[in-house]
C-alpha cells in the first residue's frame, strides 16, 4: 500500500491565493497572527480545526483531504460555479422559462 505525503500548508495556501482575503483576515479567521501565516503555509500538518476554520474563512472544502479509499489518500475538489447575471425587469420571466425548460441546463452539460 503506497501512500502519498500531502502538504496541507500549501493545499491551503493555494486556496488562500485564489481567495480575495488578505493576510490579516485570514490569519484572524484561523486564529493565528498574521506574521505567523507564512510559517503555517509552510507546515506539513495542520490542526482539523484550524483546517475547518480556513475552510470557512476561504469557502473552499478541504474535506477530502481527510477521506481514504482503500487505504489510500484521494484528492478531489469538486468545482464550484456561482452563476450571476443581472436581468432587466422585464426580462425575468424569459429566463425563468429558459431554465424552466432546461436550456440552461442542456448548455452547461455541454
Amino acid at each position: 500500500m503506497k501512500t502519498e505525503k500531502i502538504h496541507i500548508g500549501k493545499i491551503v495556501e493555494g486556496a488562500f491565493n485564489q481567495s480575495n482575503l488578505n493576510k490579516a483576515e485570514f490569519s484572524r479567521a484561523i486564529g493565528i497572527l498574521p506574521q505567523n501565516l507564512n510559517t503555517r503555509f509552510e507546515s506539513e500538518d495542520w490542526s482539523v480545526i484550524k483546517l475547518i476554520s480556513a475552510g470557512k474563512a476561504l469557502n473552499f472544502d478541504f474535506s477530502s483531504l481527510l477521506t481514504l479509499e482503500n487505504g489510500e489518500q484521494k484528492i478531489i475538489q469538486k468545482p464550484k460555479v456561482i452563476l450571476q447575471i443581472e436581468v432587466e425587469d422585464d426580462k425575468i420571466n424569459d429566463i425563468l422559462k429558459i431554465v424552466e425548460d432546461k436550456k440552461l441546463y442542456n448548455i452547461l452539460k455541454r
